[in-house]
C-alpha cells in the first residue's frame, strides 16, 4: 500500500509486463516498440512506466533481450519469463 507523503501527491500505476503501448495485451508490436526505443526509432513520448514494464528481465537496463523475452512469451515459447509478464503497481 502506498502512503501518502505529507505534502505531496502520490499515484499508483498498474501495468503488464511487456504492454509496451498499454492496451492491455502483450503483442509482438509491443516488441516491436522496444527495438523502436533502443535504436532511436521511437517516435512518441516515452513514460517512466513504459521504462518499469520493458526490463522484463529487470537487470535495470533496456535492450534486445527484453524485445525477444516479449516475443517468446507472444508466440508461445514460453509461459512467462521470470517475472511472469504479469501487472506490476509502482507509484511515482
Amino acid at each position: 500500500m502506498v502512503q501518502p507523503t505529507p505534502g505531496t501527491t502520490n499515484y499508483l500505476f498498474a501495468h503488464i509486463y511487456g504492454d509496451i503501448d498499454d492496451n492491455s495485451s502483450v503483442e509482438a508490436y509491443d516488441s516491436s516498440l522496444v527495438l523502436q526505443y533502443i535504436v532511436g526509432l521511437y517516435k512518441g513520448e516515452w513514460f517512466s512506466w513504459q521504462s518499469i514494464v520493458t526490463d522484463v528481465d529487470i537487470n535495470g537496463e533496456i535492450d534486445a533481450y527484453d524485445a525477444a523475452i516479449i516475443l517468446r512469451y507472444v508466440i508461445g515459447m514460453i509461459d512467462e519469463c521470470r517475472y511472469s509478464l504479469k501487472s506490476v503497481q509502482y507509484s511515482l
